[in-house]
């Protein structure tokens, strides 16, 4: 079913879709494709595999160092900011994280700047708010109206911060503290890397719980988990659609964040009708999110991706609506 260039023909779950052009469309004699095979391959190096078999004719990249292997082989390589971000959901009620000075600790002493430039390299942007630098404002992007809205890698800072936190909890020493990671290759990569910054940095140890993401989505929702690593992708090009996630009444609120001044500016954005205005309501309510670090924003992912020659037109998006753009698509 479906009214655009394209049907389904064929859904095996967690294995494959099949689109077919859609004869009725009513510009299909400008599609190009009749048939497309979407895989899913859950294993970066099983995808690349089938690829270099010539079995699939696009391919995610999430290893940098096969970026430059790919464009030597004669493929295509692109990159494109995919609107995401990556981050760190805590549990506002768990007894230790509730502690904001706790939280702002654990956000000032990652070292963002190495992440994106040593362990990523692949375009990605260190992350000091919230809302993606793809997503437009008034007369511009957010992101250059909003600004940073804390300092990287302030482990100065980040030392005060643990060390009042500590004190306003009557402890003497921070307990271990654990964070929900899925299975992906990319996923326990970033986990180690945040882990390593903040035993380095603060002295404070996370265990890493490796297990399925429909696990991970039960215990948040259940409210029993420390911290998770999460990425968010806005459905429209909007502020509005990463920031409704720190609402009180947001299903997808995991962090369990409450704040009825964000939730008024909110509600207010809604219903004023100036851009401006709007945009300054927007910007306020980010600005009050990021001070109490309900979550822990750390890089704006870059997504890079090899085709096969021959192939054109492909179209990459910034919306986790619409990823994948094949209208123009052709095969030479």
């Amino acid at each position: 079913m479906g009214n655009g260039p394209f049907k389904i023909e064929e859904w095996n779950h967690d294995d494959s879709i099949v689109l077919t052009k859609n004869e009725t469309y009513w510009n299909s004699e400008n599609i190009k494709l009749d048939r497309i095979n979407f895989r899913m391959i859950s294993d970066n190096t099983a995808a690349i595999n089938s690829f270099k078999a010539g079995e699939i004719d696009m391919v995610a990249i999430t290893d940098p160092l096969l970026i430059e292997e790919f464009k030597k082989d004669g493929y295509q390589v692109e990159s494109y900011d995919a609107g995401v971000v990556r981050y760190i959901s805590i549990n506002n009620d768990d007894p230790i994280l509730r502690n904001v000075n706790i939280r702002k600790a654990l956000a000032y002493a990652i070292d963002r700047n190495t992440f994106v430039e040593k362990v990523l390299r692949d375009g990605s942007q260190k992350a000091l708010g919230f809302v993606s630098p793809v997503v437009r404002g008034y007369e511009g992007y957010f992101r250059e109206k909003a600004g940073d809205l804390f300092k990287d890698n302030d482990v100065k800072k980040a030392k005060e911060l643990l060390a009042q936190g500590l004190k306003e909890l009557n402890l003497s020493n921070m307990p271990k503290l654990s964070i929900l990671v899925d299975g992906k290759e990319i996923s326990k990569r970033d986990a180690q890397v945040i882990q390593d910054m903040w035993r380095k940095n603060l002295g404070v140890e996370a265990e890493i719980q490796i297990m399925s993401f429909d696990a991970m989505t039960e215990k948040m929702m259940q409210g029993d988990y420390r911290m998770a690593l999460l990425m968010w992708a806005g459905d429209y090009n909007d502020p509005r659609a990463y920031l409704e996630v720190f609402s009180s009444a947001n299903f997808y609120n995991v962090a369990y964040y409450v704040n009825l001044y964000f939730d008024e500016l909110l509600a207010k954005s809604i219903e004023e009708k100036d851009p401006q205005k709007r945009m300054n309501l927007l910007v306020e309510a980010e600005k009050t999110a990021m001070n109490e670090m309900p979550v822990c924003p750390v890089y704006f992912a870059q997504k890079s991706y090899a085709v096969r020659p021959g192939v054109k037109g492909l179209v990459r998006g910034s919306s986790s609506i619409q990823d994948i753009d094949l209208y123009w698509t052709y095969i030479e």
